[in-house]
């Protein structure tokens, strides 16, 4: 018996020091001679560097695509598009618009864009070259009396017709055709407490004219939501715009390389009161009166 509680005493004294054991902890792993090591600072600027530069050839690429053409120097003077023959051009585009464009929208964040400057609609809302309604899901129709959505183009409203899905849509917004490249007449004149144009002054042959008619649908006291693309903040993206600029007008009946911050700051009838620009400045949201 004395034996056996000498090995149990044993025992216990193995178990405990094994018990008491911990692993040392490793030595740091110190970097191969020649090898710098780069400080927090200095890999937050090369990772903001790293997208910009992916930033800018996406771009450049996308401008490139968006042309429908391989690269190649353009010597002819810029095309001319009188905005009937853009309405041909829309009419053809309606029935695979929205497919077609969804995409490059989604990527580009254009949905939260329009739900920013949607929802700030109330009263009687007016939007023009509302083309397959891609903003009737971000009104807020609690605020908004009624919404007359228009467009030039009857084969886009008839497009967007189908997008009034819900009860509340099909009951506040109607659907009807004007071309605000017209003076308006007495149905639409200082009619309206909101008036929303999402990428409609690329559609117009004079986009001056086409802004005046827009800001004399406002009622007195009345807001101008805007989003609008055009010319960038960087010269290299505005001589790929300037480049491309007579495919993508015959293509799809849109000037995408036109200074819209100056359209609109220049109009004698609006007071700028937000302007934001996106996507290297070639995206402009703009709330005016």
């Amino acid at each position: 018996p004395r034996a056996t509680m000498m090995r149990l005493r044993a025992v216990r004294r193995s178990f405990g020091r094994r018990a008491a054991w911990r692993p040392k902890p490793a030595a740091p792993v110190a970097p191969p001679k020649g090898v710098d090591t780069l400080p927090m600072a200095r890999a937050a600027l090369a990772a903001v560097a790293g997208g910009t530069v992916f930033g800018v050839a996406t771009v450049g690429a996308w401008v490139m695509v968006a042309a429908g053409e391989a690269e190649e120097e353009e010597e002819s003077p810029p095309a001319r598009c009188s905005c009937a023959e853009r309405v041909e051009i829309f009419g053809s585009l309606s029935p695979s618009y929205d497919s077609t464009v969804g995409r490059d929208e989604m990527v580009m964040g254009l949905p939260l864009l329009r739900w920013w400057l949607v929802r700030q609609a109330r009263g009687r809302v007016l939007e023009v070259a509302a083309g397959t309604g891609a903003n009737f899901a971000w009104y807020d129709l609690t605020k908004c009396t009624k919404v007359t959505a228009t467009d030039a183009s009857t084969a886009m409203l008839d497009a967007a017709r189908a997008k009034l899905r819900r009860r509340d849509q099909r009951e506040k917004i109607e659907l009807a055709a004007l071309d605000v490249g017209r003076p308006p007449d007495e149905a639409f004149a200082a009619r309206f407490d909101t008036v929303v144009d999402a990428f409609g002054l690329c559609s117009f042959d004079d986009p001056a004219v086409a802004l005046d008619n827009i800001a004399k649908c406002c009622a007195p006291g009345g807001t101008l939501l805007l989003l609008e693309h055009g010319r960038s903040h960087y010269a290299f993206i505005n001589r790929l715009l300037d480049k491309y600029a007579s495919r993508h007008l015959l293509r799809w009946g849109c000037s995408w390389n036109r200074d819209i911050e100056a359209l609109v700051r220049q109009a004698p009838a609006l007071h700028v009161l937000s302007l934001r620009r996106f996507h290297f400045g070639t995206t402009y949201l703009i709330v005016a009166r």
